[in-house]
């Protein structure tokens, strides 16, 4: 094989993974517009559950040491700034 058709073979597999992502794109984005909540019941009990960062916890004293710990660090974080300077 040349160069030539090397170049050749690789344009036509990009052209192959583009086509393929395309129809990746278009399937995903029909999915998540066909999208409903067929319970309303569970949305709501989602909603009133704890979240950390966008995952949910168990109860709410894990929720307060997991913000009490990250205020530590944080002000940590800050006291070493300001020892920096």
């Amino acid at each position: 094989m040349d160069i030539v058709d090397k170049e050749n073979v690789w344009f036509l597999q990009k052209a192959k993974i583009a086509k393929s992502i395309k129809r990746y794109r278009e399937k995903r984005a029909k999915r998540q517009k066909n999208h409903k909540i067929k319970y309303k019941v569970r949305q709501q009990l989602a909603e009133k559950r704890l979240r950390v960062k966008g995952k949910f916890v168990k109860n709410k004293k894990f929720d307060i040491e997991h913000l009490r710990k990250e205020y530590a660090d944080f002000k940590n974080l800050n006291q070493d700034d300001d020892n920096f300077h």
